[in-house]
């Protein structure tokens, strides 16, 4: 594995015959629950702000006294700012997220900020290799029933983790399991088997 700061936005940035296979995005799940949280934040601000402190009934239909109104609505206020504060927090975050992008291409798997890449992993390191003994799956959410999951990539070498491929389906995932299984030339890119040692298109060494 390698850190980099070079330029990363396919087509720019690819090597000669690389193709990318497919991209996720980190945080792509980020816009449903700070819009959420904002929304309900919002209602109760407004209802603690907003409601009088005079002739008010609490959810019993009793009148309550100015002094009981008053603890109520700013109980309200309260909550509904801490629940809007966390709101933004959590879209401004989600926003920077989405910036981060992974790449799964026939030659490496990476991770790339703001259009730089941070991390990246040869496909080589798993050649011949079932990927899934070092791929980490775990559930995270479900959205409109559909499943999203964290891949946790390992060193076949130390068992360290390597990335932490966040909010992927579960054709990403498949897509990930068939990394050990295929080799590509890097002299013409033809996909060869992982136990091939020379290309069946140019004959170069594997």
């Amino acid at each position: 594995m390698s850190d980099q700061s070079g330029r990363f936005h396919p087509p720019e940035g690819l090597l000669v015959h690389e193709q990318v296979e497919f991209i996720c995005g980190k945080g792509s799940l980020g816009r449903l629950f700070p819009a959420a949280a904002i929304g309900l934040g919002g209602i109760f601000l407004a209802a603690g702000l907003l409601n009088p402190t005079s002739n008010c009934y609490n959810k019993n239909g009793v009148l309550q006294t100015p002094t009981q109104c008053a603890s109520t609505n700013l109980l309200f206020a309260v909550l509904g700012g801490v629940v809007l504060l966390a709101g933004l927090v959590l879209a401004l975050r989600g926003t920077k997220q989405r910036d981060t992008r992974y790449y799964v291409t026939t030659f490496r798997l990476v991770e790339a900020k703001q259009r730089r890449i941070v991390r990246e992993v040869p496909r080589d390191l798993f050649r011949g290799r079932e990927f899934s003994q070092f791929l980490q799956v775990i559930p995270t959410l479900i959205v409109n029933g559909t499943p999203f999951f964290t891949a946790k990539i390992l060193d076949p070498r130390s068992g360290d983790e390597m990335m932490s491929l966040r909010n992927l389906t579960q054709e990403s995932i498949n897509a990930l399991e068939l990394v050990g299984q295929v080799v590509y030339c890097k002299y013409c890119g033809q996909r060869n088997d992982a136990k091939s040692m020379r290309c069946s298109q140019c004959g170069a060494s594997l």
